[in-house]
């Protein structure tokens, strides 16, 4: 029986590691695509934008702050966040301290609907200037609206023996502070 509970546990670390290697390459390759094509006749701009592109001319015009903020924030840990749910899904524990934060600043969700924001905006602001959404760049802001349901709805689906047990100590403490007037007994 530990022998099976061992080869499952072990099982479960190869998929997570499998899925991890998975993620960072589809992630890999998805910063290097287009997302969005950016035109402006006036002066001769006519170029595709990915997000490797952003994070290196900010770095090349002296904001490396900004330049790493997107990278961590729209690269690194949404790929983090989805690694410890797909752990989480596997049946592994993924950090429960990870799991609260991560969501909250990943970002990859917020860039791909600030980047259709900008492209609906821009034609009102400049006539000559033309923003035009990429395949990739649809596909990312495809892909966030599930992602973002699954990261509001995760802790609600958790079974009832991962969830934070009840302090017991504060029961012990507390028993003869309770309002009702009950004491408990250990």
């Amino acid at each position: 029986l530990a022998e099976e509970g061992a080869s499952m546990s072990c099982a479960s670390v190869v998929k997570a590691c499998l899925v991890s290697a998975a993620v960072f390459a589809l992630l890999g390759y998805l910063i290097f695509l287009p997302v969005l094509r950016a035109e402006l006749g006036i002066i001769g701009l006519y170029t595709e934008l990915s997000i490797a592109l952003l994070v290196s001319s900010l770095w090349d015009k002296g904001f490396g702050t900004a330049s790493l903020f997107l990278a961590v924030l729209v690269v690194v840990l949404p790929a983090l966040d989805f690694i410890s749910g797909v752990v989480s899904g596997l049946g592994l524990a993924p950090s429960r301290a990870a799991r609260k934060w991560l969501p909250d600043l990943a970002m990859l969700d917020v860039f791909a609907v600030a980047t259709f924001v900008v492209v609906s905006a821009v034609a009102a602001l400049h006539n000559s200037l033309v923003f035009t959404m990429l395949p990739a760049g649809w596909l990312l802001l495809a892909l966030s609206v599930p992602w973002v349901l699954f990261t509001w709805t995760a802790p609600c689906m958790e079974p009832a023996g991962r969830a934070e047990p009840a302090p017991q100590q504060q029961q012990k403490e507390g028993a003869g502070d309770s309002d009702s007037g009950e004491s408990v007994v250990s």
